[in-house]
């Protein structure tokens, strides 16, 4: 089993919690963006919501083109190096686990060849305004029962940029 570790920018970091208290009791979400590099993967910059996302007490649906085009605007201003890496959304007042429909979203993410992320994970914020906890999330290689693969935590730590921007929210 590959150890992935996962490296957040201090500020890509703190734009996701301004978000998620802005967005509290209500779940919200966005797309993590950065490199690969061996077994790490490099979050540079956190795309939202986006403007028609549907954030629910105990759902979050993303507004899915605007992230598309968020996206394809990070990766042409990076010159192809800041690509799609995994998502992050907010569980307001539980827990960093993951629910069943994170883990089919995690799933569904893995095999769809646009996103190009056979590695991708998923980073969930849990606690309220002024008091987050987040975990990171990925499934193993191995295949297991029911068509998962065993789900694993990665170890998190965060970077400070030293140029260019970490975040693109709204």
């Amino acid at each position: 089993m590959l150890e992935l570790d996962l490296w957040l920018a201090v500020d890509a970091l703190a734009a996701i919690e301004a978000t998620a208290e802005a967005k509290y009791p209500f779940e919200t979400g966005g797309v993590l963006v950065g490199y690969r590099s061996g077994s790490s993967q490099i979050i540079e910059s956190a795309i939202g919501p986006g403007p028609n996302a549907i954030h629910e007490r105990y759902s979050f649906h993303s507004d899915h083109e605007w992230q598309c085009d968020k996206l394809d605007e990070l990766f042409q201003q990076s010159n192809g190096r800041q690509v799609y890496l995994g998502e992050w959304h907010t569980h307001p007042g539980g827990d960093c686990r993951m629910s069943m429909v994170d883990r089919r979203t995690l799933a569904k993410i893995r095999r769809t060849k646009q996103a190009s992320a056979p590695n991708a994970f998923m980073v969930i914020g849990a606690g309220r305004p002024g008091a987050w906890s987040w975990m990171a999330h990925h499934f193993g290689s191995q295949p297991m029962f029911g068509g998962f693969s065993k789900l694993h935590s990665m170890n998190m730590k965060l970077f400070r940029e030293t140029a260019g921007p970490a975040s693109a929210l709204t």
